[in-house]
């Protein structure tokens, strides 16, 4: 499903050919082999739904390949289906769309300390690696290091606006661990929270 999600078309298809050569290397009956397409076949259609995406006719086709139990034409017409929801998604448009909501949602909750990848996956309801592919392709950054600078920003804001306590702009800014945030600030700047915010004193006397 998150592969769908991500428009990752031929993942999605080594997946489908997986799951054929295990189900006809199963022996299963005819009866049970056509439940199988049928269940995989929903769940893209269901994709297909929350996605506002137009199948075309390749339903009507996996539809009739299962009515003349025809297993190759099952699932020929079940990768066919998968290919069109990615295909009608515009190369990733979708995609894009929601890995910019994800960067929104980010850019909203990084003070957040439980914010994290798999937070995030969930609430969107795709997978951590298929986040990640679709952030880095919208921000150019992965995750950690765009919430870091988000969080590290916001804390030399503090420090510039006369903020001097060190532990509090860290919590504010949704470092729970003081030395991760002392890390982070590091890398970012160059200095400690601690040495910026006392350049800053000296540069005010």
């Amino acid at each position: 499903i998150s592969l769908l999600r991500a428009c990752d078309g031929s993942a999605a298809e080594r997946i489908l050919q997986e799951l054929q050569r295990e189900n006809l290397a199963r022996g299963l009956s005819e009866a049970q082999h056509r439940q199988g397409i049928l269940l995989i076949g929903e769940v893209i259609v269901r994709v297909a739904g929350e996605l506002n995406v137009e199948l075309g006719g390749t339903r009507e086709k996996l539809a009739d390949s299962l009515e003349q139990a025809d297993q190759a034409a099952a699932w020929g017409a079940l990768m066919d289906l998968a290919d069109a929801l990615c295909r009608s998604m515009g190369s990733g448009e979708d995609a894009a769309e929601l890995g910019e909501q994800i960067r929104d949602f980010v850019e909203a909750e990084y003070r957040d300390v439980n914010l994290s990848q798999k937070m995030i996956a969930d609430r969107f309801q795709i997978s951590c690696p298929s986040l990640s592919k679709m952030f880095k392709r919208v921000t150019g950054q992965n995750f950690i290091d765009y919430l870091h600078a988000l969080r590290t920003g916001a804390a030399k804001a503090a420090f510039d606006a006369g903020e001097s306590d060190v532990i509090k702009v860290g919590r504010d800014c949704g470092y729970e661990n003081a030395v991760t945030f002392r890390r982070a600030f590091f890398r970012a700047y160059a200095v400690t929270p601690h040495q910026y915010v006392q350049r800053l004193e000296e540069i005010r006397k």
